[in-house]
């Protein structure tokens, strides 16, 4: 034991700690004859620490071993999500509601819960603007889509008047969704760049 302890510390490792049960052998015996051990460990580099911080190892519950099975991961603490943020979208101002929507929730009184007015009102107006986003746009792709199908169809009639109109609405609206979709990802390609860059 005392050459394996040695080694450990040539190599400079470290033993990671872990949660669960300290045993992770068991000899399968009842009392009075049951042993216990916490053989299993991991032991790492303190460079790799310094890279996972919050890696845990977990002793799991054995089954039909005599071992534990041991396994390293995160956290699962589900207060610590990862946060949204709220961003600005471009294709906002290609509405004539967007300006609206934002005046309505920086002017709406509101009680602060204790933060500054200012901040309130920012915050208030994330909120209207995410709700107006998808009432007033939705999911661009299906929207497309779903006009596309429509336009198909019609092409395969006879061309009415009621049709004809009909497909130039269609073909209005599609120009005007693709306006969006471009809008949409140009700006995302801009943050991906953006951020590749940092």
């Amino acid at each position: 034991m005392n050459d394996f302890r040695s080694a450990i510390d040539d190599c400079g490792l470290l033993d990671l700690g872990y949660v669960g049960d300290p045993f992770t052998w068991w000899n399968k015996q009842s009392e009075p004859n049951d042993i216990y051990e916490g053989l299993d460990r991991a032991l790492v580099k303190p460079d790799w620490v310094d890279l996972h911080p919050t890696l845990l190892l977990h002793h799991l519950a054995r089954e039909s071993s005599d071992h534990n099975p041991i396994k390293i991961s995160r956290p699962t603490n589900t207060s610590r999500r990862k946060r949204r943020y709220f961003k600005f979208e471009d294709v906002w101002v290609t509405s004539a509601n967007c300006e609206e929507v934002v005046r309505d929730a920086w002017t709406d009184h509101v009680a602060t819960n204790g933060d500054a007015p200012e901040v309130m009102k920012i915050k208030r107006c994330a909120a209207a603007l995410t709700k107006w986003s998808w009432e007033e746009f939705g999911d661009i792709t299906k929207k497309l889509s779903k006009a596309r199908k429509r336009l198909a169809f019609i092409d395969s009639c006879r061309p009415t008047e009621d049709m004809v109109t009909e497909r130039r609405n269609i073909c209005s609206e599609i120009d005007k969704l693709l306006t969006q979709e471009e809008i949409y990802w140009r700006h995302r390609s801009r943050c991906d760049f953006l951020k590749d860059g940092d």
